[in-house]
C-alpha cells in the first residue's frame, strides 16, 4: 500500500506540474499544448485508479510521462545549445523568463521521477534487491532523475552566457587580469574603443557562488594614450603571437592576462609558463590610473557557481551571439 500511495502522489504532482507550465508559458512557444494536458488528465486517472487496477494505472503513468517528455524535448532542444532553461538562470534578478526556467525544471524533475517509477512498478514479482521486490522500491526512480539532471545541467550551462543577443561595437583592445588565491578570484579589465572611450571593470568572486557584483568606471582617453592603444595591436608583437585557449585557471594559487584584439584572443598564464609582454602591462596598469572613480554596475550570475564563468566572459563575450557562432550557432565556446 505505501508504494502505491507514493506513486499516486507522484502522478498527481506530475499532473501538477504539467498544467503549471503549460499555463505560464507563452502562447507563443507552445507546442501542442492539448497533447501535453490529455498527459495532465492520464496522471490524474493513473493517480486514482492505482488503488484499484495498479497494472493499468502504472501502463497510463508511463505512456503519458513519454508523450510529455517528447512534447517537452521539442521546445528544450529547438534552440539547444545556445538557448536553455539552465542559462535563464544567467538573466538579472526579475526577469520573468527565470520563473518559466523553474518551472521547466520542475517539469522534469516529476515527469521523470513518475515515467521511472511506474517503469519499476512493472517490473517482474521475482525481481528482489535485499528481499524486497524491486517493484516495490521508490529510490531508484529518483536515482535515475539525478542522472538525468545532472547530464541536461552540464550539457547546458557551459560555456558562460547570458541568453540575450547584443549587437555592440568591436574593442580596439581588452585586456584581463585575473589573480587567483584558492577558490578566490580577482579580475580587472581594461577595454578600450576606436574613439578613445576607455572601461575598467573589476570583480572579486569566489567559486561556489552564485552572484557577484561588477564595479566599472569609465571615460576618455588623450589622443596620445588612443594613438598607444592603436600601436600595441598593431605591432608584429601581438598580430603575431599565437598562444594556448584563454581557459579557466586550474592550479590553487595563479595568474593569467589575456588579450583580445580584433585578430582574436591570446592568453599568457603562469598554468602555461608564458609571460605577457611588458608594454602591455605598462599600458594596462596606465590606463588604469588615469580611470575616474568606480561605480557599482550590477550583479552577475553565474548558474555553475562561478566555475563556467572563464576568461572568455571575462573578456566580454558574455552573450548568445558572442558565444555561439559556429555551425549556425550550434556549438558554442
Amino acid at each position: 500500500m505505501k508504494a502505491k500511495i507514493t506513486t499516486a502522489v507522484l502522478f498527481t504532482c506530475s499532473a501538477l506540474s504539467i498544467v503549471w507550465l503549460v499555463l505560464a508559458t507563452p502562447r507563443d512557444n507552445r507546442v501542442a499544448p492539448l497533447v501535453v494536458m490529455a498527459c495532465a488528465l492520464g496522471f490524474l486517472a493513473a493517480s486514482c485508479a492505482v488503488f484499484l487496477r495498479p497494472r493499468i494505472s502504472y501502463f497510463a503513468g508511463t505512456i503519458s510521462g513519454i508523450v510529455a517528455l517528447h512534447w517537452f524535448s521539442r521546445i528544450e532542444l529547438f534552440d539547444f545549445p545556445p538557448l536553455n532553461s539552465w542559462i535563464l538562470f544567467n538573466l538579472p534578478d526579475g526577469d520573468p523568463t527565470i520563473i518559466i526556467a523553474k518551472l521547466r525544471i520542475l517539469f522534469v524533475v516529476t515527469i521523470v521521477i513518475s515515467t521511472t517509477c511506474s517503469l519499476i512498478r512493472l517490473l517482474p514479482a521475482n525481481w528482489t534487491l535485499r528481499r524486497i521486490p524491486v517493484r516495490q522500491r521508490t529510490w531508484p526512480a529518483f536515482a535515475v532523475c539525478f542522472v538525468v539532471i545532472f547530464s541536461w545541467y552540464c550539457a547546458s550551462a557551459r560555456p558562460y552566457r547570458i541568453p540575450w543577443i547584443v549587437d555592440a561595437v568591436w574593442p580596439e583592445l581588452t585586456v584581463l587580469h585575473v589573480e587567483k588565491s584558492g577558490i578566490q578570484l580577482h579580475e580587472t579589465t581594461v577595454t578600450v574603443y576606436r574613439d578613445g572611450k576607455f572601461y575598467v571593470t573589476r570583480n572579486d568572486r569566489r567559486l561556489l557562488q552564485y552572484r557577484f557584483a561588477v564595479h566599472a568606471a569609465n571615460g576618455v582617453l588623450p589622443q596620445t594614450m588612443t594613438t598607444r592603444v592603436q600601436l600595441l595591436t598593431q605591432s608584429p608583437q601581438i598580430r603575431n603571437s599565437h598562444t594556448q585557449p584563454a581557459t579557466v585557471l586550474r592550479d590553487r594559487k595563479a595568474e593569467g592576462w589575456y588579450i583580445r584584439t580584433r585578430q582574436g584572443v591570446l592568453a599568457f598564464t603562469t598554468e602555461y609558463g608564458t609571460e605577457l609582454p611588458k608594454e602591455v602591462v605598462d599600458l594596462f596598469r596606465d590606463l588604469e590610473s588615469v580611470a575616474p572613480t568606480e561605480k557599482n554596475l550590477g550583479t552577475l550570475k553565474d548558474v555553475c557557481l562561478g566555475f563556467c564563468y572563464d576568461p572568455l566572459a571575462g573578456l566580454g563575450l558574455l552573450y548568445i551571439n558572442d558565444r555561439c557562432k559556429e555551425q549556425n550557432g550550434t556549438r558554442c565556446k
